[in-house]
């Protein structure tokens, strides 16, 4: 009423609602935020979880976009809209007492302390059957989804991770992770899926057109 007196209406803001694997790099997500406010005046609701709960948010409308490691499988109605932003080199870190593993990589890598992608993503099963092609036993000790958890065990030097350089850059600039290699022919891609709506959010159809990661 105050606010109506001084002819001052509240600003009208968008409610975009996204969702995102906890493995997804946080720097896709804040690129993924910022285009957003770039794109118009809206208020951003964050939601993470495992990709299957995000699909079904996402097809209950409790969701407008998902941020993900894979495409929506293929619906009989057709609802989904899934579109890849970006691909990314996965390599092996860890702390820097692990840099002489980098003589005879991958082969160094045999029997090495391991913590793992979980099983059911992608990654973890491109990354074992790249173990596997080479003749490499690793020794897992642990799997997490949560990238975060995998560099803070990396970090701490408790073990070695395969993870998507994207997301340690900047522990590898300050010097807590090291490179040991590079995982050829394997990468990890970021999809952007939408479901069709009787009412379109507008910020979000314009980030599914617009957005690169």
């Amino acid at each position: 009423m105050r606010e109506a007196a001084k002819d001052q209406l509240p600003e009208e803001r968008v409610h975009l609602q996204i969702g995102a694997l906890d493995s997804i790099p946080k720097i896709f997500i804040h690129r993924l935020v910022q285009s957003a406010f770039g794109l118009g005046k809206c208020y951003v609701s964050m939601l993470e979880g495992e990709g299957d709960k995000l699909f079904r948010e996402l097809k209950a409308h409790r969701l407008d976009l998902a941020l993900t490691n894979s495409p929506a499988a293929l619906d009989a109605k057709g609802e989904f809209y899934s579109k890849r932003v970006a691909e990314m080199k996965v390599i092996v870190c860890g702390a820097p007492k692990f840099k002489g593993l980098r003589s005879g990589f991958p082969k160094s890598l045999q029997h090495q302390p391991f913590v793992l992608p979980t099983s059911h993503s992608k990654l973890r099963r491109d990354v074992d059957h790249y173990f596997e092609t080479h003749g490499i036993r690793t020794l897992p000790i642990g799997e997490t989804q949560d990238i975060e958890v995998q560099k803070l065990l990396a970090s701490s030097g408790t073990a070695l991770i395969p993870v998507a350089v994207a997301a340690v850059e900047r522990d590898l600039k300050d010097g807590s992770l090291v490179v040991i290699g590079e995982l050829a022919h394997v990468s990890e891609q970021l999809w952007l899926t939408s479901v069709s709506r009787p009412v379109e959010n507008p910020i979000a159809s314009k980030l599914m057109r617009s957005f690169r990661g």
